[in-house]
């Protein structure tokens, strides 16, 4: 393993990703990065903008139009909705981060996105004066193979929580349901049922992902359940895991994404968050949940 190997977080939507990562991304070492999609089954994707965009990358004049494209302020790159991420690279081109990636990219063998990726990530993350990357690298199943393959020393930290708390907190999620609903009202009562169990439904095909993958040293399921239970057992859990020296830093994270039940941000860790879909959820749906996730469930190490 490098000396260095970044930290990916990956799971599903809602997971409480944000929260994972400001923890990781509130250690002095450690180069925090937006969320990323380079890979998609929903959207246009990084290689949709290759392919449209940029075209064959061995052609040295196409790596210049990917790297004056990268750095273009008016230009969107997709997915659309990383935008954070690209704005958060285009701020390191005073710090030599455009020429170095120009450089790597022209010296490579392999061209190919996952070695745009690599670079990308460690180039930034030395423009930044730090040693270490965590990145927020939301993933569905068919592809965490891949991010594996792309980057085997990588540290790879799967989060999950309970498939009832992702289900109420995908119904209530306001850049889906909401904005769904609200531009077509008479799906109001079909779209936040066909979410919630949607959500299930990704529970279940991910835990069989976490079985394939259980194994594997670079690779680990953490449990929101048992962060905010157990804060310091857990965080340096998982700076052992990650290779970390523990900072007290990482107990005392920013405030991430409000909650889809309560509204609010709060910073730090919240236990009562860990139980909220209990108000939101009736006892006959939180029995069926159950039902349909109970195998799921103890691949993920939950006790129904």
């Amino acid at each position: 393993m490098s000396a260095n190997p970044p930290i990916f977080i990956v799971g599903l939507p809602r997971s409480a990703s944000t929260l994972w990562s400001n923890i990781i991304g509130s250690h002095p070492n450690v180069a925090r990065f937006t969320e990323v999609h380079f890979l998609s089954v929903w959207h246009r994707d990084f290689r949709y903008f290759l392919k449209h965009q940029i075209g064959d990358l061995s052609q040295d004049e196409n790596v210049t139009r990917l790297i004056e494209l990268l750095f273009s302020k008016d230009h969107i790159i997709y997915p659309k909705h990383t935008i954070w991420f690209w704005n958060q690279i285009r701020t390191l081109e005073k710090a030599g981060l455009k020429e170095a990636l120009y450089k790597r990219i022209i010296a490579s063998e392999d061209r190919d996105i996952g070695t745009l990726f690599k670079v990308l990530i460690e180039e930034a993350t030395r423009c930044q004066g730090r040693t270490r990357a965590v990145v927020k690298f939301p993933v569905y199943p068919a592809y965490l193979g891949r991010l594996i393959k792309w980057w085997p020393e990588g540290r790879i930290v799967h989060i999950s929580r309970d498939p009832r708390a992702l289900a109420i907190s995908k119904t209530n999620d306001p850049g889906g349901v909401a904005r769904l609903t609200n531009r077509h009202p008479w799906m109001s009562l079909f779209v936040p049922f066909a979410y919630k169990y949607f959500a299930v439904f990704q529970y279940i095909w991910t835990s069989h992902v976490h079985a394939r993958f259980e194994g594997l040293p670079n690779y680990r399921l953490f449990l929101y359940e048992d962060l905010v239970s157990n804060p310091r057992k857990i965080v340096q859990e998982l700076c052992d895991f990650c290779e970390l020296e523990f900072d007290e830093s990482m107990l005392n994270p920013p405030a991430g994404q409000a909650s889809s039940i309560t509204g609010q941000k709060t910073s730090g860790f919240d236990p009562s968050r860990a139980e909220g879909w209990k108000t939101l959820l009736t006892p006959f749906e939180s029995k069926l949940i159950e039902y349909l996730a109970r195998s799921s469930m103890r691949r993920f190490h939950y006790k129904p």
